[in-house]
């Protein structure tokens, strides 16, 4: 009697499981999103503190995938949901915190908060 009790219990909860999986809906093209790739100029980004500062700016930004700075370029390749963001958008909050992104210049304020080694000037050597 208990085997047929827990037998009964299990064929139960199996056909539980199997209700919830089969009910779960496939994601349909509708669902899909085609990111964008995008490569920002960051001529000012000169450590990898400013990688973190700009890459994180990016990645708050919403829509956006990805960003990564590759500071022998100095370019952020940034991957987004135009659906969600513009590139203009994401080139402004990384000069909301401190650096030139493509034509968008950066906010002075900003600029003045940042460490010391991030606002050496690249184009002057030393």
């Amino acid at each position: 009697m208990k085997r047929i009790l827990i037998l009964v219990i299990a064929l139960g909860a199996l056909s539980l499981l199997a209700y919830g999986q089969s009910s779960q809906k496939a994601p349909s093209t509708k669902d899909i999103v085609k990111l964008e790739k995008a490569a920002i100029n960051v001529e000012t980004a000169v450590c990898d503190m400013c990688s973190a500062t700009i890459e994180t700016a990016a990645e708050k930004t919403e829509g956006v995938k990805s960003a990564t700075v590759d500071l022998e370029t100095k370019i952020a390749a940034v991957e987004f949901d135009p659906s969600r963001t513009t590139l203009a958008k994401i080139e402004q909050a990384i000069a909301n915190v401190g650096y030139n992104a493509n034509e968008t210049v950066r906010d002075a304020e900003a600029y003045k908060k940042l460490d010391a080694c991030c606002k050496l000037d690249p184009k002057k050597k030393k």
